[in-house]
């Protein structure tokens, strides 16, 4: 009788054993497919950051040259400007000496 008590407890733990290791290798897979899963997410957030970039860089660029032919139109409406204020004066000064 308590033979059979042993026994019945020994397949029961081997039961248990076998259980536990078959519910830790899919608990393995799982995590192993979850690290997947989150890797490709990372890469595909990595690309999609790597474009981002990339459009923000050529805005950038195109608002420089944007910016460099404002400066250019500026930059020759006041060497206009100082011109006519040069003749003017020059005008200015003819006038006062007749």
């Amino acid at each position: 009788m308590l033979a059979r008590a042993h026994k019945q407890e020994n397949v029961a733990k081997v039961a248990a054993a076998k259980q536990a290791a078959a519910q830790t290798e899919i608990d393995h897979q799982n995590q192993k497919k979850e690290d997947i899963r989150l890797a490709k997410l990372a890469r595909e957030q990595a690309k999609r950051d790597a474009e981002a970039a990339r459009l923000a860089a050529e805005q950038a660029k195109r608002q420089a040259e944007i910016d460099k032919k404002q400066q250019k139109v500026v930059s020759e409406a006041e060497s206009r400007a100082k011109a006519a204020e040069a003749v003017y004066q020059s005008e200015l000064a003819k006038s006062k000496k007749q």
